[in-house]
């Protein structure tokens, strides 16, 4: 499998020339400037952990659903099976991307707890996005530059192990600074009804699709659950499991192995059909017109 198809943001590069790209096999991936106009209003579903390194200009994303803004310098980090989906960026955006696979990650020994709190981890989950001071920035462009140009030498036999010795301490330098510029992390996640609805949709959007599921899950009634929605996010209960579906449905058109009859089966639809009407009614078009929309 091509590299450039495990990563679709890296289809292009905004700079010029090819030397955008350098890889360890496919358990680590570097990749400076991907062109990401052309992926607005696309998700896509991460299979390895991505570490965007955003160097300069605004970027607008909903990670899970779920808004998301970045001014200026700062990274998201995602984890496999987190849904992204860029909504704007702004004419001077740039970034870098770096995507490994557990088993790479395995292969260092990271103990994540001695770089990042327990309540930066569970909050990552929902909130990727971490702020940096522009000094902070340089500094990790730095190690990134560093681990883009020790992957260029492959007929070094000690390539790998020095690889990976830059790229753990990648890891504790990033956790310093996200610590020291978001102390906010250190404050224990809040429990709170819509947080927990959220992650209740999150674990059985593929099976359940009735309000009174959820409601019966948090011990509430289904009105009172639709009031503390709206109050919370100006959208109904059912309209949050509508988005779920769908973006789910969105990332998995783009997978073009994937037949609709699949998809519906994945997404445990009665039928096709059903699927059919589902996903038009929420978009306002069919999965075959949504999925030639990309390919155009």
């Amino acid at each position: 499998m091509s590299i450039l198809n495990k990563v679709p943001w890296a289809i292009s590069s905004s700079i010029p020339g090819k030397d955008f790209i350098r890889s360890i096999g496919e358990d680590l991936i570097l990749i400076k400037q991907p062109f990401m106009r052309a992926f607005i209003d696309q998700p896509f579903r991460t299979e390895n952990y991505v570490l965007l390194l955003c160097t300069r200009g605004h970027m607008e994303a909903e990670v899970n659903m779920v808004g998301r803004e970045l001014n200026g310098s700062g990274m998201i980090l995602m984890r496999p099976g987190q849904v992204i989906e860029f909504k704007a960026v702004s004419k001077d955006f740039q970034m870098m991307l770096v995507i490994a696979s557990y088993s790479f990650l395995s292969k260092m020994d990271l103990k994540l707890t001695e770089a990042l709190p327990l309540s930066f981890l569970a909050k990552m989950q929902d909130n990727p996005i971490i702020k940096l001071h522009s000094g902070d920035t340089k500094d990790v462009m730095a190690i990134f530059n560093l681990i883009f140009r020790l992957a260029r030498n492959v007929d070094n036999p000690y390539r790998d192990r020095s690889i990976l010795s830059v790229v753990k301490a990648f890891f504790y330098e990033s956790g310093y600074y996200i610590i020291r510029n978001n102390p906010d992390i250190l404050v224990p996640t809040q429990n709170t009804t819509a947080e927990r609805l959220q992650g209740l949709i999150r674990k059985y959007f593929r099976q359940h699709r009735d309000v009174e599921f959820y409601a019966e899950k948090l011990s509430l009634s289904p009105n009172y659950l639709y009031k503390v929605m709206m109050s919370a996010s100006g959208r109904s209960v059912r309209t949050w499991i509508e988005i779920y579906v769908v973006t789910e449905a969105k990332a998995m058109l783009r997978d073009s192995s994937m037949t609709i009859q699949q998809i519906a089966e994945e997404l445990n639809f009665p039928s096709q059909t059903f699927f059919g009407k589902y996903f038009k009614r929420v978009t306002g078009m069919s999965p075959n017109q949504y999925r030639k929309t990309i390919i155009s």
